[in-house]
């Protein structure tokens, strides 16, 4: 059950679930920042887009690798002092990109914004399952999705307004001042993210050793497995369609750049949106396994028509707004089972290890779909889509069954 150590009113849990949500604002906006600048980088630097690419590849594989490791540290001294460091080690190596003077010193400085990266699951949402109600757990679980989404919405407007403006070493400096103002707002109200430690200390010390076994049994539970397939294929789906689909509109119903890039707008759109609707649903119903699957079958469906050809140029828009919702719909319920796989003491630990299958699934994606889009496999991209999309549901049924067989009693440390 959730840890509670504070006085757990509404106007406490709006602010818990407010400065987390701030927190993963600028996780998201901060991946997307660099990318957003290559078109100012390359000439700058006289590096190629896949160059800068790889840069980016290398942020998000050391955040997938060191994502495990954070859970156990959050676990371990607690969330609050975590976060607020992985904020302002983001910060410093998105403001020390700006000074560098070649393109090579931006690969130690990537391995820097993943280690900051790394922290921001399994601190964001160990501090909200400790920190906010029982009963409004989903909709704050999905304040930490949608402001998320804003983050990627809001890095590719004010990078490119601001590489225009000042340049792109400026641009990358008043990006390094959002994580420096998020830091000190969560420093100053540090009292409604810390979390009771309590819980983390054991009545017999415990070797590293033995530790080690424990962690390991932990994460191996065939629950604890599926749950990391699942996000690794969940994964594959938002990146793909963040990434690619784009391109393959462009192809597949011969449109124009503006309009295909509406179409990914319209899905982030309606993905938030369906975050707001999931997070509603969440705390209403407990089989969070088939709120999933729903979002799953309602997604798929509209990707479907995509694939067939059905919409025409201007109904895209619509059309993959609809299919978002579906996948808004997915993430709250999909942290709420997460939480319950968690046994008391370990919760950093299991979003640690789980979340990192997102990271796994956004290094795969773009190796996935790119060559589909270079030869021109539009269509396949999309029924690629739908039948990663079905493909969640077995694993997200999996994870409920295993919800339901565990035994009552004393959760395992």
């Amino acid at each position: 059950m959730t840890d509670q150590t504070a006085d757990q009113t509404l106007a406490g849990d709006i602010r818990t679930s407010s400065l987390i949500g701030s927190a993963h604002f600028a996780s998201h906006f901060y991946q997307l920042t660099l990318a957003s600048l290559f078109p100012f980088m390359v000439p700058a630097l006289g590096a190629s887009y896949v160059t800068l690419g790889l840069v980016v590849t290398v942020m998000y594989v050391t955040s997938g690798f060191m994502q495990a490791l954070a859970g156990v540290l959050v676990d371990r001294i607690g969330g609050a002092g975590v976060l607020i460091g992985g904020t302002l080690l983001m910060a410093l190596c998105v403001g020390l990109a700006g000074l560098t003077p070649g393109i090579w010193l931006l690969f130690p400085l990537a391995v820097g914004a993943g280690l900051g990266n790394s922290i921001y699951h399994p601190a964001d949402l160990s501090i909200l399952s400790h920190r906010v109600s029982e009963r409004r757990l989903g909709r704050a679980y999905a304040v930490h999705g949608l402001a998320g989404v804003l983050g990627y919405a809001a890095a590719p407007i004010s990078m490119i307004y601001l590489g225009q403006a000042i340049g792109w070493r400026g641009a990358l400096g008043v990006a390094a001042l959002v994580g420096v103002v998020v830091a000190a707002v969560l420093w100053l109200n540090i009292d409604a993210i810390r979390t009771d430690e309590r819980h983390r200390s054991r009545p017999h010390p415990v070797s590293r050793g033995a530790a080690t076994r424990d962690y390991f049994r932990l994460v191996a539970s065939p629950t604890v497995l599926m749950s990391f397939l699942f996000f690794t294929t969940l994964a594959l789906v938002q990146i793909g369609t963040q990434t690619m689909s784009a391109a393959a509109n462009m192809i597949h119903f011969d449109i124009d750049l503006a309009t295909a890039g509406w179409s990914v707008t319209a899905l982030l759109l309606g993905s938030a949106t369906g975050i707001i609707v999931g997070g509603v649903m969440a705390d209403r119903y407990e089989r969070h396994e088939f709120l999933v699957a729903l979002g799953c079958v309602w997604s798929a469906g509209f990707v479907l028509l995509i694939a067939l050809n059905v919409p025409d140029g201007a109904s895209i828009i619509p059309v993959m707004t609809l299919a978002g919702i579906g996948l808004g719909i997915i993430l709250p319920s999909r942290d709420l089972l997460v939480k319950k796989a968690a046994p008391k003491g370990a919760t950093g630990k299991i979003f640690g290890f789980v979340y990192s299958g997102l990271d796994c699934g956004s290094s795969l994606a773009p190796l996935v779909f790119a060559w589909m889009i270079d030869q021109g496999r539009a269509q396949l991209f999309w029924f690629t889509i739908m039948a990663v999309i079905l493909a969640i549901i077995p694993s997200v049924l999996r994870v409920g069954q295993g919800m339901q067989a565990r035994p009552a009693g004393p959760d395992a440390a």
